[in-house]
């Protein structure tokens, strides 16, 4: 019976849980896996629980200001670039203004 407990709780920590968090932050499985490893490095268990909200924060930090660099289009290729390209994400701008660039 633990052997059982074991394995299904196994694959549930190496396969799903990576699966689960990459479709729900547009991140591959690996790349889950690593900032889950890392953090859980640096911080332990506290590292762990904010490692992937703390990456997506900085996925999404890097894809509005730095996104000149090749390596920030890269990591922040699967997160939605609706506004990227354009000036709409420039802060203080009206619509009206927008619309006359």
């Amino acid at each position: 019976m633990i052997i059982v407990e074991v394995v299904t709780h196994l694959i549930d920590n190496i396969v799903f849980q990576p699966i689960i968090f990459s479709n729900s932050v547009r991140a591959h499985p690996l790349e889950v896996f690593i900032v889950v490893l890392a953090a859980g490095f640096a911080a332990g268990i506290p590292g762990m629980i904010f490692g992937i909200p703390a990456y997506t924060v900085l996925r999404v930090f890097a894809r509005e200001f730095f996104y000149n660099f090749k390596a920030v289009q890269k990591i922040t290729s699967g997160l939605s670039g609706e506004n990227i390209g354009n000036n709409s994400h420039i802060p203080f701008m009206s619509n009206d203004e927008r619309a006359a660039e």
